[in-house]
């Protein structure tokens, strides 16, 4: 493992140079998360089963949820068993403390709601390929109503007079600052929020992870009136000023604002219309935490810190890693010509349906016929001068042996995805009924 103070070689580096860095390395790294942006939106899409089918009226487009019955059956289980951290005494004189470490440990684990947590974590692994939580300590302080209940000494003709040891109780409501999280924290990140290293494969192999995020300006103010060592009190004075003057001019060298023009259906300005928010690119180091303001490339880091955990505060997960990949491969993208197989099928069944009942006929040029005669209705007479002149057109059922193909498309997802009939509580009609099978089922 690589020694701390590694870190700071560059410590004598002008505080400018150093938010350089910071953005120099924010644009190497958003280029690969830039270019993986149009596989995790294919990937939302198929897990949501909208697929670009032909843009034809008179074709079905169907989205059978293969992927999401997928996804969603191992969701269940996971919320079910309930995943805990378990402590265990490496020694015979371990056991007190080992208990009492695990009573600390499922404690914050219940506080932080993580079996809750846990499913979103693997269902963003599922559908992405990739998850990635962030571990900080999170301090919240809100004003709260309190009543409280003062007396008042008892007074007499205008307040000339009063009554010794009489008092009248007086309800005051006063806002009263109570701390309602002071403890570690675990969020949930977005892949676009997280830069990772390009030279990396994970976390530890990374030199750097930056954690883009939008931040309130109050935020950053009530940190500082707090007296929490965060943020450079300088620097957040200069941040204030310049968010007074307007929204800062575009820098067309580099255009970054263009590629996060729409994430996920969701617009990022540089500054909102209030002129409240900003986004902090924080740069996690092993051994140093420096942040700089995207919107503002003049402004030295606003936080140039120790890093106090002596790590990176990110935990990756992919169920189907890669080697010396930082992403991984999603069960969306796996059984996604699976699912567009499988809607295709559908599909043209639906339309074959559709053709024989909805009918089609030729019809001679010289007849006297209308299309609205040609529209079947109970008790119907159309007259003809000839038989010829009009013949329906029939449309052939499909083979059943095509009707097997949705079978082996099945067959197919769940050798891929591993969530076989059994395992989603469905009865099988691959495998013969056993004991355990039923047991499952009744489960």
């Amino acid at each position: 493992m690589k020694e701390n103070k590694l870190d700071w070689t560059d410590e004598l580096l002008p505080k400018k140079e150093q938010a350089d860095i910071v953005r120099d390395n924010y644009k190497r790294g958003w280029d690969v998360v830039k270019a993986n942006q149009p596989k995790w939106d294919e990937n939302y899409e198929t897990y949501r089963t909208h697929f670009r089918m032909p843009d034809d009226q008179n074709m079905s487009e169907l989205g059978i949820p293969l992927v999401f019955a997928d996804v969603e059956s191992y969701m269940p289980r996971i919320a079910a068993n309930k995943p805990e951290i378990g402590v265990w005494p490496r020694a015979e004189d371990d056991r007190d403390r080992a208990g009492k470490q695990r009573l600390l440990v499922d404690y914050q684990w219940d506080a932080l709601r993580m079996p809750l947590k846990m499913v979103d974590y693997a269902k963003n692994g599922k559908i992405y390929g990739t998850a990635i939580w962030k571990v900080s300590y999170k301090k919240e302080v809100r004003n709260r109503l309190a009543r409280t209940v003062q007396k008042e000494p008892m007074t007499m003709l205008g307040g000339m007079l009063t009554i010794p040891g009489m008092f009248n109780e007086v309800n005051v409501v006063t806002m009263t600052p109570q701390v309602v999280w002071d403890d570690p924290w675990i969020d949930l990140l977005d892949l676009d929020e997280v830069i990772p290293d390009p030279d990396g494969w994970d976390v530890e192999s990374c030199n750097w992870i930056i954690h883009e995020k939008a931040i309130d300006l109050e935020d950053i103010i009530a940190s500082v009136e707090a007296g929490e060592d965060i943020y450079v009190e300088s620097v957040v004075r200069e941040l204030l000023q310049k968010a007074k003057e307007g929204n800062p001019e575009e820098n067309p060298a580099d255009k970054m604002e263009d590629n996060r023009k729409a994430t996920f259906g969701q617009m990022l300005v540089s500054v909102d219309p209030h002129k409240r928010r900003v986004h902090e690119l924080e740069c996690w180091y092993d051994g140093k935490v420096v942040s700089v303001i995207k919107e503002y490339p003049d402004l030295d880091p606003i936080q140039y810190r120790p890093n106090p955990l002596g790590f990176k505060p990110f935990i990756r997960f992919c169920p189907i890693p890669l080697p010396k990949e930082f992403y991984g491969i999603a069960l969306t993208e796996v059984l996604f010509s699976l699912a567009v197989e499988l809607n295709i099928l559908h599909s043209a069944r639906l339309d074959n349906l559709l053709y024989a009942a909805h009918r089609m006929f030729k019809v001679m040029r010289t007849s006297n016929i209308s299309p609205q005669q040609l529209r079947f209705r109970p008790g119907g007479v159309l007259y003809v001068d000839d038989m010829r002149d009009i013949e329906e057109m029939q449309t052939a059922p499909m083979d059943f042996s095509l009707y097997r193909e949705s079978d082996e498309v099945r067959m197919w997802a769940q050798r891929a995805g591993g969530a076989t009939d059994t395992f989603q509580g469905l009865a099988s009609n691959l495998t013969g009924g056993t004991a355990t099978e039923a047991n499952l089922l009744a489960q």
